[in-house]
């Protein structure tokens, strides 16, 4: 009354079972006969409950509830015929909402009557809403009987009716034509067949927005991964780059899912397309694993744990080649297996990460949580489909991904600001630690440099007393040979001359050394030890005095004359008169130091000391006929403690040289030496002379 026969045709749904209970109930209360006749009218409308009106305007999107069914042992190209021979009463309603069998290796055979209710002929779309099926084919039979869709293991992208990622048929009917609808398939997977007809515009309509919709996802997955790239070189932490695997491998697995690989990469390679899950979704759990680790830091938080987790890594990578070894259902089992233990596995990190207090795991729990969730649903979907249908499973993937995704993005985020704050933390602290080793450090270089000071004060009087030992020696040796020869001569005047001389010389040392170590004492530079000549420059402060030369010549013949021949040297000290102006004591001992090294290295021969004048100096001449020093030693010579090759044979120290060249040099006098090994060698000291008269002075030497 007023509904449409369509809506009539769907209310009214029968079943062999229902037509048993009805004869049972009849037979309680009527004759045989009327059961017969129920029986009749029943029977007629089960066969026009299975009709679909369609219309152009109105498109039917779900078949599942007036389609009925029968599962036949073979493929669809062989049962066909039986398939069209048995009568409509052998095929059984679905009884559930859902186009859905699980996984069965037989053909399913899908039975509905088409019926054209507009007045004129129309043009349809079949959509299987399936990206690819193992073996399907679509038979119409009506005022014309053909095959509408043939699809195999082998057929191309290419050889679909309409080129699209989920396989579809256009199909048409006369005007009030009816028709009989067979459907076969079967798949090496799933057999969830959302199974539609669609009006040509409202088929474009549907998948345009689903395009959409899918687009957006893949360029919000595309944008985290290139975000997380830029930050993975930015903080440079191993969890980034693993998430950005993860992300790139869970991107192709979608685009795989969705059909875009099948139609875009490799059309023409169909089998592949069938197998290509297997591997995708490894990959995908493989590097789910590898994110799960770097990010909770497994290896070291959890050992025993990181070893699980790298099993199912090497299981994950075993199953890619599974299809070598065992049917490809098997393997497509397994690694959705694989997928649920990962899940379970990378959770389970997490959670332990979580209560053993690691940074930024909140938001990585949350994630795990939500691909567990996702996994276990679409595992209901897969295994029970009257409680979840695949139709909605399909989506549950999508909307994981992007949930766990922006989850993980944000654990990301989260262990990066932790890290930073961990990073400023870590940066305050070794500011505060530079602060004190750089405190600790002047400290030390203040120890270092009172050390050096101190070392070099040392230093400085062991030198002086080496030198004082050295430059008293030489009048304590004229001292004794005076003596010596006071002993055996009854000559006194000029013995005692010497011994005065001795004495005075001796005196004025002494005094000179206890005014230099004053002087140290009440602030003498450390660094005047620097310098390497032994002397210390406080001591040498400039003396302003007028001498006589032969003065200091005799006092010098007096001293080492004995010396000189008592080991049998010629020794000849001659000099003009002239006055000179200066430190007499400085000059007497310079000389002092140059003739007793000539006394010293000569073994034979003679020695000579005079001098000569000058426009503005007098020139002092120390020469010998020694052993020489090389001309590439003359420098070197002149550093206290240091001899030269040719003075090995001989005892001394390597003072005497290093304290005339530091006195010549300390009071401007200008000090030069010529040698020649085996022949001799001559010092030169130059004097200023006095430039004006002045009154005779009292030698400064005595």
């Amino acid at each position: 009354m007023g509904m449409p026969p369509s809506r009539i045709a769907r209310k009214i749904r029968t079943a062999p079972g229902i037509v048993a209970k009805s004869e049972r109930s009849a037979s309680l209360a009527v004759p045989l006969v009327l059961a017969n006749a129920a029986f009749c009218l029943l029977a007629t409308a089960s066969l026009h409950a299975q009709t679909l009106d369609l219309y152009p305007d109105r498109p039917d999107r779900s078949l599942a509830s007036i389609v009925r069914y029968v599962q036949l042992p073979g493929s669809p190209a062989d049962t066909l015929p039986q398939a069209r021979a048995l009568p409509a009463s052998a095929y059984a309603p679905i009884g559930k909402r859902y186009i859905d069998f699980g996984s069965t290796p037989d053909t399913i055979w899908l039975r509905l009557e088409l019926h054209n209710a507009s007045a004129t002929a129309t043009g349809w779309v079949l959509s299987f809403n399936a990206r690819f099926m193992t073996e399907l084919t679509a038979f119409l039979d009506g005022g014309s009987r053909r095959v509408l869709l043939r699809q195999t293991e082998r057929s191309t992208f290419g050889e679909r009716p309409i080129r699209h990622r989920f396989l579809a048929v256009p199909f048409s009917l006369e005007a009030d034509e009816r028709a009989e609808l067979l459907i076969g398939y079967r798949s090496k997977g799933g057999t969830a067949l959302p199974l539609s007809i669609e009006t040509p515009a409202s088929y474009d309509a549907r998948y345009a927005r689903e395009d959409a919709i899918n687009l957006a996802a893949y360029a919000a997955v595309a944008f985290l991964i290139v975000l997380t790239v830029l930050q993975a070189f930015a903080f440079r932490q191993p969890s980034q780059k693993t998430y950005a695997l993860y992300l790139g491998a869970t991107l192709a697995y979608i685009l795989h899912m969705d059909g875009l690989t099948f139609e875009y990469l490799w059309p023409g390679h169909p089998v592949w397309n069938s197998y290509a899950a297997v591997p995708f979704g490894c990959v995908m759990s493989i590097t789910a694993l590898m994110f799960g680790r770097s990010f909770v830091e497994t290896r070291r938080v959890a050992p025993a744990y990181d070893k699980l987790m790298l099993a199912l890594i090497v299981v994950a990578a075993v199953t890619n080649v599974g299809g070598l070894v065992a049917s490809e259902a098997a393997v497509k089992g397994f690694a959705y297996l694989i997928a649920s233990l990962t899940a379970a596995a990378c959770l389970g990190a997490a959670v332990l990460a979580y209560l053993r207090k690691r940074s930024a795991m909140r938001f990585f729990v949350l994630g795990w949580t939500g691909v567990f969730s996702g996994v276990f649903a679409t595992s209901l979907a897969n295994n029970f489909s009257a409680l979840i249908p695949r139709t909605t499973a399909n989506m549950i993937p999508k909307l994981t991904i992007m949930f766990d995704a922006l989850m993980f993005y944000m654990a990301l985020a989260d262990r990066a600001r932790a890290w930073r704050v961990e990073r400023d933390y870590a940066q305050r602290r070794e500011v505060e630690a530079l602060q004190k080793q750089q405190e600790i450090a002047e400290r030390l270089h203040d120890a270092e440099r009172e050390r050096l000071e101190a070392l070099i004060v040392a230093q400085t009087k062991s030198r002086q007393l080496a030198m004082a030992s050295h430059d008293i020696r030489q009048p304590l040796t004229s001292l004794r040979l005076t003596l010596d020869r006071l002993a055996g001569s009854g000559d006194f005047g000029l013995m005692a001359a010497g011994f005065k001389q001795s004495i005075d010389y001796l005196d004025r040392l002494t005094k000179e050394y206890s005014e230099e170590a004053r002087l140290g004492e009440n602030g003498g530079n450390a660094e005047d030890g620097e310098s390497g000549r032994g002397i210390a420059k406080s001591a040498a402060l400039p003396t302003t005095n007028v001498f006589d030369v032969e003065s200091l010549l005799q006092n010098v013949d007096l001293m080492f004359r004995e010396e000189a021949e008592a080991k049998g040297l010629a020794f000849r000290c001659r000099g003009a008169g002239g006055r000179v102006r200066g430190d007499a004591m400085a000059a007497m001992r310079i000389v002092s130091n140059l003739v007793a090294n000539a006394i010293k290295y000569t073994r034979r021969g003679k020695i000579l000391v005079g001098c000569r004048r000058r426009a503005a100096h007098i020139t002092v001449v120390v020469a010998d006929t020694g052993p020489g020093i090389p001309l590439e030693e003359l420098d070197r010579v002149l550093e206290p403690r240091v001899r030269g090759s040719t003075a090995r044979d001989t005892v001394g120290e390597g003072l005497g040289l290093g304290i005339a060249s530091a006195l010549a040099e300390q009071h401007g006098y200008a000090f030069r030496c010529r040698s020649k090994p085996g022949r001799g060698t001559a010092f030169f000291v130059d004097l200023p002379s006095e430039r004006r008269e002045s009154a005779p002075a009292a030698s400064a030497l005595g």
